[in-house]
């Protein structure tokens, strides 16, 4: 896997739980938000920055802060983080770091 596959699978599992006429606008605009090298996507009880401003450049509403990550279907305490190599997912409190595909 390189870069830019990395960054597109990360951005369609975070686009899997919003409305299907949004996933695409947001998975494009995300994937030009992720830098080149190591990155990380994190949902805590908020989307990060960098997804708050990818969910509205397509258009769907974040207010980026009391639990918007829930209103939009994004699992709390969870990551997907690209380490130049590979590709990680962290699922839910206290879970480890995975590779993306031994994700539960």
């Amino acid at each position: 896997m390189n870069d830019a596959e990395a960054k597109v699978m990360a951005a369609r599992w975070w686009a899997e739980t919003l409305p299907a006429e949004k996933r695409e606008p947001f998975i494009v605009a995300l994937v030009k938000r992720l830098p080149e090298g190591k990155w990380t996507t994190y949902n805590d009880y908020d989307p990060d920055e960098v997804m708050v401003e990818a969910l509205r450049e397509a258009g769907i509403p974040c207010r980026g802060c009391m639990f918007s990550g829930r209103e939009l279907g994004f699992p709390s305490k969870t990551g997907v983080s690209w380490d130049g190599v590979q590709l990680f997912i962290k699922q839910g409190y206290g879970a480890e770091w995975v590779p993306f595909e031994q994700r539960g």
